[in-house]
């Protein structure tokens, strides 16, 4: 509108490609996803072979017969516009004319339509009438004009065949879900952390599956790579390219900042129904730009560290080892020949912590040695249950990468942790054992609770996972961290 000036815009030089112009017009319109229509006070040039309509009225003409979702706004006769309105009129009367009915006619064809004054009042009533009609689309019920047919966007990764146990977790989210969706309010995001290998990932994947029905404008999964070897956190501008590319916006077009980006795909979420799930996240600020801001979406998220300055509609969700018969239950349904000797069972279990990456790693590697019984596995575990490996995966693996985030006097703390030889300790024993002031020692142990590496089972008393405190005795047998005071 802004750079209009005296240069009419025609259809037929935009036509006049191959093929017949009117053709090619129907041809483009047709493969739209929306028809937005801007019109002016010219009729505009009369269609070949169809001289009774001009080429704005056979894409308006397209689009209903179709089915796109149709935007009209009318370019308010009293604007202010750049040259005088008289210069824009066609000087034919009988063109006049047929402009002002196929104007008059377009409020009574069921369509969104607005007046605009200016390119900013465009912009603006453009975007709230393209939520408008989405959100029309999705109204139970409701045909809306979408014509829309692409197959909602599903990228969770494959749910845990030996999945187990975690009732009280899938219950709560589950409710909240039934809940949220009677009330047609915000459904809370979920924030999943806990200790390296306790299966918050599996957890959050899991429910994905089970509650993927109520999320029919897609679930999606992405990995912010928090602690993942070899890569640094994903950046969220990144995030929200990859997000915003599976909900199927063209990545050419995206704004380069991540304001505009996040804006961007708030917009997109607006009146959709969808699951999305932030695995393996490293701080609040990574998460926060990657929230939907309206209601109707699911979101999960993992992390090890606690998410603490997310917003208020926050629901943290502290995942712990599994309880002993659940785990014995895992390692059975991952090793089936075990079920023989299920006592033995119970004393791996218990070896392992009920911790499900190691269960899961026993497991697998009882699976592929057929010779082996369940003392032998056990033997064999208590010599080196941290390095035990499958394929790639260890224990060890699992806690260096949390390890190797903490700065150095924290790690120092760790170590000297390892060498406490009861099963929990209070802040006073933890400063004389590291020679940290009280106060700092305070805050490291807080720290290393909010990573996931301490439990507190009571207030201030602080225990290590026993898998978690081999992997300090460890570092301290092979660290001049553990003889430094």
């Amino acid at each position: 509108m802004a750079r209009a000036g005296d240069a009419v815009t025609d259809m037929a030089y935009f036509a006049a490609r191959e093929g017949k112009q009117a053709d090619y017009c129907i041809r483009q319109v047709s493969e739209c996803d929306v028809y937005v229509g801007l019109i002016g006070l010219r009729y505009g040039s009369p269609v070949q072979d169809r001289p009774e309509v001009s080429y704005t009225e056979l894409e308006f003409e397209t689009a209903t017969q179709v089915g796109l979702p149709r935007l009209v706004f009318l370019l308010d006769e009293d604007a202010a516009l750049p040259i005088p309105a008289a210069r824009l009129l066609d000087r034919d009367p009988d063109l006049q004319a047929r402009q002002r009915a196929f104007r008059a006619r377009l409020p009574k064809a069921g369509v969104l339509v607005a007046m605009v004054t200016s390119p900013e009042d465009l912009e603006v009533k453009l975007l709230h009438a393209l939520l408008q009609s989405h959100a029309a689309s999705q109204a139970p019920g409701g045909a809306g004009e979408t014509g829309d047919t692409r197959r909602a966007v599903n990228t969770l990764p494959a749910d845990t065949v030996a999945f187990t146990g975690r009732q009280e977790q899938l219950a709560e989210i589950a409710g909240a879900v039934a809940g949220a969706a009677q009330a047609g309010r915000v459904v809370a995001i979920h924030a999943i952390d806990g200790m390296p290998g306790v299966g918050k990932t599996t957890l959050a994947v899991h429910v994905g599956h089970l509650v993927a029905g109520e999320f029919p404008d897609g679930q999606l999964f992405i990995d912010l790579h928090a602690h993942t070897p070899g890569c640094r956190p994903v950046d969220p501008a990144d995030a929200l390219a990859s997000l915003l590319a599976a909900d199927g916006a063209d990545a050419r077009f995206l704004p380069a900042d991540l304001g505009g980006r996040a804006a961007t795909w708030r917009a997109r979420m607006a009146g959709k129904r969808v699951l999305l799930i932030l695995d393996n996240a490293a701080s609040s600020s990574q998460v926060a730009p990657l929230l939907p801001g309206a209601a109707g979406c699911l979101v999960l998220v993992t992390s090890r560290r606690y998410l603490g300055d997310l917003p208020a509609a926050l629901m943290p969700m502290p995942l712990d080892t599994l309880p002993p018969e659940d785990a014995q239950a895992m390692f059975t349904t991952l090793a089936p020949r075990a079920r023989a000797e299920p006592g033995l069972v119970a004393d791996m279990a218990g070896l392992c912590g009920c911790l499900p990456l190691a269960i899961t790693l026993l497991a697998g590697l009882f699976a592929r040695h057929r010779s082996w019984d369940m003392a032998y596995l056990i033997d064999q575990t208590k010599a080196k249950l941290l390095t035990v490996s499958t394929e790639n995966r260890t224990v060890a693996a699992a806690f260096e990468l949390s390890y190797q985030y903490l700065s150095t006097p924290q790690q120092r703390f760790f170590v000297h942790l390892g060498l406490h030889p009861g099963p929990d300790i209070d802040p006073y024993a933890a400063a004389a054992l590291s020679g940290l002031p009280y106060d700092d020692t305070i805050r490291t142990l807080d720290k290393l609770h909010a990573d996931g590496l301490l439990a507190e089972p009571a207030p201030r008393r602080y225990r290590m996972h026993n898998l978690i405190h081999q992997y300090a005795r460890s570092l301290a047998a092979a660290d001049d961290f553990a003889d430094e005071q």
